[in-house]
Order: C-alpha cells, then sequence, then structure tokens
C-alpha cells in the first residue's frame, strides 16, 4: 500500500454541496484504481479555502491521480507534505469507504497536525497509531 498526503488552496470558496459532488465524483473515479482516500476542507490562516488529502492505493494509481490533482483548475498550490516513505508507518482507517470528506477549521501543515485532526473529527481517542 502506498500513500499521498498533499494540501491545496482552492481557486474559489467551496461550499458543503461542492464538496459533496467532488466527493461523489471522486469515489467512483477512485474505485477503478482501487483508492481510498480522506479529503479535509477548511480555511488556512488567510481565509482561503482549501484542501488537505490522504489517498491510499498502489503506487502507479496514486501518481496518476495526483497528477491529476495538480491540473485540476480548482485549486493550485497543490503542496505534496508527505508521502509512502513518511506515511507507511500510519494506520489511517481509510477503508470505511472509497472517499470520505471532513469539514474543519484551520487546516493542517504536517502529517502530525492531519492526524490529530483526523482525531478530533472522528471522535478517535488518539490520533491513528503507529504500525508496530
Amino acid at each position: 500500500m502506498h500513500a499521498i498526503l498533499y494540501r491545496s488552496t482552492a481557486t474559489s470558496p467551496v461550499s458543503p454541496a461542492d464538496i459533496a459532488r467532488m466527493v461523489d465524483v471522486a469515489a467512483r473515479r477512485n474505485a477503478l484504481w482501487c483508492i481510498t482516500g480522506l479529503l479535509l476542507h477548511g480555511i488556512d490562516a488567510d481565509g482561503r479555502h482549501g484542501f488537505a488529502q490522504w489517498l491510499e492505493g498502489d503506487a502507479e494509481g496514486l501518481e496518476s491521480l495526483f497528477a491529476l490533482i495538480c491540473a485540476d483548475h480548482r485549486h493550485t498550490d497543490v503542496v505534496r507534505i508527505a508521502d509512502s516513505r513518511d506515511l507507511a508507518c500510519y494506520a489511517l482507517p481509510t477503508s470505511r469507504q472509497a472517499m470520505w470528506a471532513i469539514d474543519v477549521g484551520c487546516l493542517p501543515v504536517t502529517v502530525e497536525e492531519f492526524l490529530i485532526c483526523v482525531a478530533a473529527h472522528l471522535d478517535l481517542s488518539e490520533p491513528p497509531a503507529l504500525h508496530e
């Protein structure tokens, strides 16, 4: 299993309905590539809407998907925060469904902040654990 965690800035404000449509389309497309993910939507320190997303799946499929994400006109400033080398030791519960979204306040900028944010919004007692 390979993973990518990235962050980006939306080119315009994003509504809950916009996010629901994005997740629906992404879930169908990602299922074809056996990719699962978790999308966080929030507002950065400058008040701009943005995303942080964890994706898991086959390395080739992930890189193809990430190329599509980087080319998507709905966001800019796409920054890969971490990838499989950095994320392999974490157990994120992405298998609940193919793609899901959480609306958060301020977006995380590190792997640790992302995991703490996910734990808080999923009512987990602790952030996702390290694999032993």
